[in-house]
């Protein structure tokens, strides 16, 4: 729109002015003219006096014209030059400027413009101006909306926006800043746009370069592990970091707290100043660098921080002043670790004299540098006499030690070293070095005494000698528990007895245990409880151990027991004896005794049974005869009659026993009838039903000894019953589980402590029974709870050749 305001010459205006005042006076006389002509009539004087004073008047208003002309000539001149001068400073503006009609068109573009987005006026006139100014985001890179749409779209300024990437006809990219107004007419309606736009792209790499060294420099500062911070001239703390905070144990208020009240100083510092005489301390000494001096910072908390404080002054281009650069660093935990270590010092010093061990620092040449009393009271010589010995002076041999262990002193490790010493009275003495190399190349060796241990240990070693040597001549098993460590150890008769190679043992004692009968074990394990309670120095047990073909071995067990300072087992020593061959001579035994016992309750039984069951008959018979004889005499008679009642019930009595002492041949009845019969007998007196279970025996399998034991055991148990039980009620079961065969006999009875039972003579005689048959036994009993007995007998295992 500038280069369309076009102004007309004043020649030109004066020159078509004329023209027309011209035309309308001939065209005004040519039309008076015919119409006189038309009207043929002499006309008033008053009209040829109008016509001779149209040319006077049509030349005054030539000349009011000529003056109206000459003034539009000197608005013409003067608008030319402001037009001329308005597109030279358009042209000259150092932003871009660009101009649009309504419809968002280029319409006129400075040389600026033209030099940023690469674009001619001629180039870009009626382009869209999205086509000649593309602008993306600065920092996402998308396309946005530009001002120039926005104000055409809603009329508004728009102000200076940054952020925003103008891209160049030859694809370069410029940083720039925009803004734009639109140009309204006289009645206020919008007719285009103005686009005025700067290149901020060096002096946006140049603040974004400021911007990151004063990043760089502040994450420094703050990242710094002392305290840094900046006072201005006048003593006002501007910058500071996190250490320092940390360190005045509050935050100061930039550019208001005076580096003198955050916090207060000692022993020299402005603390008990004015504030004004503060500023002008801190400005004075902050005109030369300090060399450090260290303070004490007093925290508001009450806490006290050592600090030594560096300072610099910062100046101006001018030379003055303008404030100064703060360092503190905190050495509190110095001074403390300093007086740690004075303290560590006299400890160590202290320890080192009250040592109970010798201690000697020493340099390989044998050079001693320190020692401590104990080195030299064991060595018999006082602390002058020892200032004087070297190492070869007190050690007999040389210095020199094996490689192997030299390689470990030089690595810096700690080796223990036998080595014998010299005394002052010519002794030797056996003495233990732990050696280790200090960091300062010499050695520090700690010595004890260990003349009598290794004369104990000499003695002990004999002794272990002897030991291993009884362990392989004797046939016993010999084992040896640690119970601190719960190691055990066995000698060569775990393999020759039970079958076991040492490899195979577990070292824990677990292991013997779990090999003990688990009915042996809680005997075995009363037993050694019991001693142990008791302080009892040696313990004897008999029970079954398993050998490594899962048989078991009757073992005759002795143990001894060692006991620690604390009064409490350290060590047991046991050996383990084979008593299996004694054992199975005494079960032969047994057997031969029952079968004695059987046969000769069996030949008692018959004897009973056909004997003396025969003359009590015959005495029967007699006295009958006598009492037919003498029916008159009634007295006689009566007597007669009762002797026959008593020898009947003697009769009958002696039948019942001969039964039970010999029990019908289980070749003619089955062992469910002998059992039936036997309770029947048992219980006349119906004092508590019976319920017997009973599975098929066969005969072939089950020996009559094994039936006449079953039977012997129900006998002896039923006798306990009608003895102490008060049951109203017993259970007998027989089943064959496998190769077993098992026998249960239950009552409701009071029942007892199972305790009471374990000197009883009757469960005595069953155990053995079983035993002799290789079989098992237990029974579970409790007060009110009535008694069971369970026997497991192998019916056909052959128990002793």
């Amino acid at each position: 729109m500038l280069d369309e305001i076009k102004i007309p010459s004043p020649n030109y205006l004066l020159t078509r002015s004329l023209l027309w005042v011209l035309v309308f006076s001939v065209a005004l006389m040519g039309a008076i003219g015919y119409w006189l002509t038309r009207q043929q009539a002499i006309l008033p004087k008053e009209v040829y006096f109008t016509l001779a004073i149209f040319p006077l008047l049509l030349v005054f208003t030539g000349f009011l014209m000529y003056r109206q002309i000459k003034h539009t000539k000197l608005i013409y001149e003067t608008s030319k030059l402001q037009n001329e001068n308005y597109k030279l400073t358009l042209n000259n503006l150092s932003q871009g400027l660009i101009t649009t009609d309504k419809h968002g068109r280029v319409h006129y573009m400075n040389s600026s413009a033209e030099k940023l987005t690469g674009w001619t006026i001629l180039e870009a006139k009626k382009m869209p101006l999205h086509k000649v100014y593309e602008v993306v985001n600065e920092e996402t890179g998308s396309p946005f909306e530009h001002i120039v749409s926005r104000i055409l779209k809603h009329g508004d300024r728009v102000e200076v926006e940054n952020n925003t990437i103008l891209k160049r006809k030859d694809t370069q990219q410029l940083i720039i800043e925009n803004n734009g107004i639109p140009i309204r007419d006289a009645r206020g309606n919008v007719l285009g746009a103005v686009l005025m736009f700067t290149d901020i792209t060096h002096s946006k790499k140049m603040k974004d370069e400021l911007d990151s060294s004063e990043k760089k420099f502040r994450d420094l500062i703050e990242n710094l592990p002392v305290a840094v911070y900046t006072c201005d001239a006048g003593g006002n703390i501007n910058v500071y970091n996190k250490a320092a905070v940390d360190l005045w144990g509050t935050e100061p208020a930039a550019n208001q707290t005076p580096w003198g009240t955050s916090w207060q100083l000692s022993p020299a510092g402005p603390f008990d100043l004015p504030l004004q005489e503060k500023k002008k301390i801190s400005a004075q000494r902050n005109t030369e660098p300090g060399t450090g001096s260290e303070i004490i910072i007093h925290q508001p908390n009450g806490a006290k921080r050592q600090v030594i404080a560096y300072h610099a002054p910062l100046f101006k281009e001018c030379g003055k002043i303008s404030g100064a650069v703060n360092l503190l660093v905190d050495i509190t935990s110095l001074r403390e670790k300093e007086q740690h270590i004075i303290k560590s010092e006299e400890k160590y010093r202290s320890l080192f004299e009250q040592a109970g061990e010798a201690i000697l620092i020493y340099s390989f040449d044998g050079t001693i540098s320190e020692f401590n009393s104990t080195a030299s009271q064991l060595l018999g010589y006082t602390r002058q006499e020892f200032n004087n010995l070297k190492l070869t002076d007190i050690l007999v041999g040389e210095i020199i030690i094996n490689p192997s262990s030299y390689a470990l002193i030089m690595a810096g490790e700690s080796v223990t070293l036998y080595r014998q010493l010299k005394r002052k009275d010519g002794v030797l003495l056996e003495a233990e070095l732990k050696v280790r190399k200090l960091a300062d190349g010499r050695i520090l060796a700690f010595g004890r005494d260990v003349t009598d241990r290794k004369m104990a240990e000499d003695r002990m070693k004999k002794a272990i000698d002897r030991y291993d040597f009884l362990a392989r001549a004797t046939s016993d098993t010999i084992w040896d528990w640690d119970m601190i460590d719960d190691k055990i150890s066995f000698n060569e008769g775990v393999r020759t007895m039970f079958g076991y190679e040492m490899k195979e043992l577990n070292k824990e004692v677990g292991w013997w245990k779990s090999n003990i009968h688990p009915e042996d074990w809680r005997v075995a394990s009363r037993l050694l409880q019991d001693a142990v309670a008791q302080k009892q120095q040696s313990v004897q047990m008999e029970y079954r151990f398993r050998c490594s073909d899962a048989s078991f071995k009757y073992i005759d067990h002795r143990t001894l027991i060692i006991y620690g300072p604390d009064q409490l087992p350290s060590r047991m020593i046991g050996a383990m004896q084979d008593i299996s061959y004694k054992k199975e001579n005494e079960i032969r035994m047994s057997k031969a005794i029952l079968d004695a016992q059987e046969k000769e309750r069996q030949q008692i039984g018959m004897e009973l049974h056909d004997n003396i069951n025969q003359i009590l008959s015959a005495a029967v018979l007699y006295l009958g005869m006598a009492k037919n004889a003498e029916k008159e005499k009634d007295e006689f008679s009566e007597s007669v009659a009762t002797g026959m009642h008593y020898i009947n019930d003697a009769i009958a009595e002696i039948r019942r026993l001969s039964h039970q002492l010999a029990p019908v041949s289980y070749a003619e009845v089955s062992l469910k009838d002998v059992f039936e019969s036997l309770t029947a007998n048992m219980n006349r007196a119906q004092t508590f039903s019976v319920t017997l279970h009973f599975d098929e025996l066969e005969k072939e399998q089950i020996s009559s000894d094994i039936q006449i034991n079953l039977y012997r055991i129900l006998q002896e148990q039923l006798n306990n019953v009608i003895k102490h039980s008060q049951a109203s009620e017993v259970k007998i079961c027989v089943w064959l589980v496998g190769p077993m065969v098992q026998l249960r006999i239950a009552d409701n009875g009071k029942g007892c402590d199972p305790q009471m039972l374990k000197n009883g003579i009757g469960l005595h005689n069953i155990k053995k029974r079983v035993e002799v048959f290789s079989g098992e036994f237990s029974f579970t009993t409790s007060p009110g709870n009535g008694f069971a007995l369970f026997v497991e007998i192998p019916f056909k295992r052959t128990v002793f050749p």
